[in-house]
């Protein structure tokens, strides 16, 4: 996520300070920050200095009395991240290369979000606060961001946090966590990386684009044109600023999990290397909401390995055989897509999403033709941009044809295969047509952006996915479901969002 500015000034230096805060039915109180390295400066520093000459007992209490509880000495062999639970100790401890202050900040930063953070839970309490809605609440994850502290000295002050996140449930909004945005400065900058270490993954947002809506607030409306860097509506700015985030509901990647899909943004390091997401050991993923998954939820999947969909409840042997089947045809004829110049050669045509780590080509020609789940004439093609910047073949992305509705897909797989839609997405107009901008599920796009008519669509990859052979993509992504369904790995991909 960028500031909610569309010009971002520079932030001041600062040195010891007094804020006034005006904490929830409490009179506003203040506090002496000490100065980070950079010169910004923290409230959780004092804090992490006495937690770092606490007497801890073996329990995780403090000789005061009081209750941290970081992990035992075990937990030294456990890899980072780790999943996060807020009802269960804080379990920070034994991370290599973490020192002993780098901890004490980092978990003076939990507890201190998790003690101020609630009083926004009302959406409400936060506009009056000066928190402001950046319009993404479609993918399924709310930021509110204060202007006004996005341009102050504080970093990493969980009485006034940057940003509040929000799950999205329909008209419903649960508080998850904190979005600290830091001054502009490079993500791998001393300042935030030897705060707290490995244990946080900084990363920033430069592919957004931002315009003001009628009431003059800034919005995200879209990502740039990877091919040209611009933005087919507003403009591209605030992806200076680095920012992190810390939870206070569970999530499967960490306590400073980066949101998945686009909101991963950008890191000093490839995706295989953050900190703040997870590998396939972890799930790859994380509930921001703490959701249970369905009971019915996909394995593993390696198609190096024989395929294997048995043990799905409710799954009939027709079911199951046919969808192996999809999967083992889709694996031998789709690498002939393997070169995206070949697949445009042949109509393939980008949408412009390679920014989130995914990049669709479609053939528009093929969605509403008679020909359904073949690997010579599949709609769409899914690559991942690689880092010397090539494309690789993951996956392709069968799509009925768009006058089938959710309800009405074919029963190939059963409860193996889950179809989704997209009726959040605004494309630009013409002839090669370009993700543009998210609207509400069912609402209107802006002028001068179009939505196309749903097209039911599945995926099947060619390589390894934690969340099965048909997963869809977290995020903006993950697109709808029928209504009333589960969505299948839910916990691998929670809410998702810029």
């Amino acid at each position: 996520l960028a500031v909610a500015a569309l010009t971002v000034p520079a932030m001041m230096a600062g040195g010891t300070h007094v804020h006034g805060h005006d904490d929830a039915g409490s009179a506003a109180h203040a506090h002496d920050d000490t100065t980070l390295a950079g010169g910004e400066a923290s409230s959780v520093d004092q804090a992490a200095t006495d937690h770092a000459g606490d007497d801890h007992h073996a329990d995780g209490t403090h000789a005061d009395g009081t209750h941290t509880d970081t992990a035992s000495v075990a937990a030294a062999s456990v890899p980072w991240p780790r999943p996060w639970d807020p009802s269960q100790p804080i379990d920070i401890a034994g991370v290599p290369g973490v020192s002993a202050e780098q901890e004490a900040r980092a978990l003076a930063l939990i507890e201190g979000s998790l003690r101020e953070l609630p009083r926004f839970a009302d959406p409400a309490d936060a506009i009056a606060a000066g928190y402001r809605s950046i319009g993404d609440a479609g993918t399924g994850a709310e930021h509110y961001i204060n202007a006004a502290l996005v341009q102050d000295d504080v970093l990493l002050d969980p009485t006034q946090p940057e940003s509040l996140v929000y799950n999205v449930d329909g008209d419903e909004r649960t508080l998850a966590g904190a979005m600290y945005i830091a001054s502009a400065r490079p993500v791998d900058d001393p300042t935030l990386t030897e705060w707290a270490g490995p244990l946080m993954q900084w990363h920033n947002h430069g592919d957004l684009c931002w315009d003001r809506d009628a009431s003059g607030a800034s919005r995200v409306v879209g990502l740039i044109d990877p091919a040209t860097g611009t933005c087919a509506r507003g403009v591209n700015t605030g992806g200076a600023n680095p920012m992190v985030h810390v939870w206070i509901t569970p999530h499967q990647c960490g306590v400073f999990a980066a949101l998945e899909g686009v909101g991963a943004g950008q890191a000093s390091v490839g995706n295989d290397e953050r900190l703040d997401m997870c590998d396939e050991v972890h799930g790859h993923g994380g509930s921001i909401g703490g959701d249970h998954h369905s009971s019915s939820s996909p394995k593993p999947y390696d198609p190096s390995l024989p395929i294997d969909l048995s043990g799905t409840p409710g799954v009939t042997p027709q079911q199951q055989a046919a969808a192996e089947n999809l999967i083992a045809v889709t694996l031998v004829r789709l690498p002939k897509w393997s070169d995206y110049r070949d697949a445009e050669a042949a109509g393939f045509r980008s949408i412009g999403d390679a920014g989130t780590g995914h990049e669709h080509f479609i053939q528009w020609d093929w969605i509403n033709d008679d020909v359904i789940l073949d690997p010579d004439r599949p709609e769409s093609l899914v690559f991942e941009p690689q880092p010397d910047g090539s494309k690789k073949l993951v996956s392709a992305m069968y799509m009925l044809p768009d006058t089938t509705p959710l309800d009405q897909v074919p029963d190939i797989g059963g409860a193996l295969m889950q179809w989704h839609i997209h009726d959040d997405l605004c494309f630009t107009q013409g002839d090669t047509p370009r993700v543009a901008g998210v609207t509400a599920v069912g609402g209107p796009c802006p002028a001068g952006l179009v939505k196309f008519r749903p097209s039911p669509m599945i995926h099947v990859w060619i390589t390894p996915h934690p969340c099965g052979p048909f997963a869809a993509l977290e995020g903006v992504g993950a697109g709808q479901i029928e209504a009333g369904e589960e969505r299948l790995c839910d916990h691998a991909h929670g809410s998702g969002g810029f």
